[in-house]
């Protein structure tokens, strides 16, 4: 006699979750736990595209010549947009043959009967090594200059071979504010110093040479003078900034195969940089993604069309013009679709050997 259970049996470690976020990946118990109970979806039809079709374009983006690299994946709430979007940070950030890698790959195979298109995700990071993958999220409220400079510091203590690189571009900044202190200030400071036992001639050396401590000291410092820690990035430009990392760490000889910018609550993001006016930072950095060709990709995840959410939110005609200019700099919109047949088959498993025991039976046949 056969049962059920011997023929089918299904992922318990999948779960359906409304409560995602991609800064869960800064738990490492969390985010293993999240890509664990993924579920990646296959077989979309023509014009949109599955979870496994978006890991794959990203994947050609690095391998094949001239694809585009700057996309935005458009759904509803509730199509799991910030659980895939930690998915794919696991997949290229994580070292291979870690437990993260291992699980998505896992998962990629329970989705999938194309042994080759697993093979080749496989594959790909084995020979590539891991990418710096910057995480930014639209509801955060802060300007994306600023946040963009300190997720890319967080990106590259992620990894052994840069974790005690410091970006450069903040040094200038440091000690521009370090030569304005007024007289009271200095004095405050010194104060404050000195219980790091260090003094400001020490940490202007300390920033000269980009060391971490004069980082770290600086920000402490203005964070007990003003209130609140300066962004040490200063006006530079965002294109600037990601063809200098991408020079620094990215690429063949380096440390990090190439460069991933996954941008969650996108729309949100859009609604808030309508209404800050801080136009021109979004164009920076799609422009030196472009600039970096298959050596970077940037993909936003958005529930609507940015396009659209520009118009409905900008205050003027003229506001939302400018803002759909730097939006055309992602030229690709891709639908993701999750097929619930395809899910199910994911979430379901049938034992092959099992099936062929059974189909062996003739009274089956």
């Amino acid at each position: 006699m056969a049962y059920i259970r011997d023929l089918v049996t299904h992922d318990r470690q999948a779960e359906f979750r409304n409560d995602v976020q991609l800064s869960h990946y800064d738990n490492p118990k969390t985010n293993l736990g999240l890509i664990q109970s993924f579920i990646f979806s296959y077989n979309a039809p023509r014009g949109m595209v599955s979870a496994v079709d978006l890991l794959e374009t990203l994947r050609g983006v690095f391998t094949i010549a001239r694809q585009e690299n700057r996309l935005v994946c458009i759904a509803n709430y509730g199509h799991g947009k910030s659980h895939l979007a930690l998915v794919l940070a696991n997949y290229f950030a994580k070292p291979y043959g870690s437990p993260e890698l291992e699980k998505v790959l896992e998962k990629v195979s329970k989705a999938v009967d194309n042994q080759t298109k697993l093979q080749r995700l496989r594959e790909f990071r084995q020979e590539q090594g891991e990418f710096l993958v910057v995480r930014l999220r639209g509801d955060e409220n802060i300007g994306l200059r600023e946040q963009f400079m300190n997720q890319i510091q967080v990106a590259l203590q992620e990894h052994q071979a840069t974790k005690n690189e410091r970006l450069a571009f903040w040094s200038e900044k440091a000690l521009q504010l370090l030569d304005n202190l007024s007289a009271e200030q200095k004095e405050k400071a010194e104060q404050f110093l000195e219980t790091m036992e260090t003094d400001l001639p020490g940490l202007r050396g300390d920033v000269r040479n980009h060391r971490d401590q004069g980082y770290d000291r600086t920000r402490q410092l203005f964070k007990h003078l003003n209130g609140y820690l300066p962004d040490l990035g200063g006006e530079v430009s965002l294109q600037k900034l990601v063809k200098q990392v991408a020079k620094d760490y990215c690429g063949e000889g380096k440390p990090l195969a190439g460069l991933v910018v996954l941008f969650d609550e996108f729309s949100l993001f859009i609604q808030r940089y309508a209404q800050r006016r801080s136009a021109g930072e979004l164009q920076e950095l799609l422009v030196g993604i472009e600039d970096l060709g298959n050596k970077a990709v940037f993909l936003a995840f958005s529930q609507h069309d940015p396009i659209t959410v520009a118009k409905n939110y900008s205050s003027s005609r003229e506001q939302s013009e400018g803002l759909e200019r730097e939006l055309t700099r992602i030229p690709r919109k891709v639908l993701l679709y999750s097929l619930l047949e395809s899910v199910i088959d994911a979430y379901l498993n049938q034992p092959a050997d099992a099936w062929k025991e059974f189909a062996s039976n003739r009274q089956v046949r």
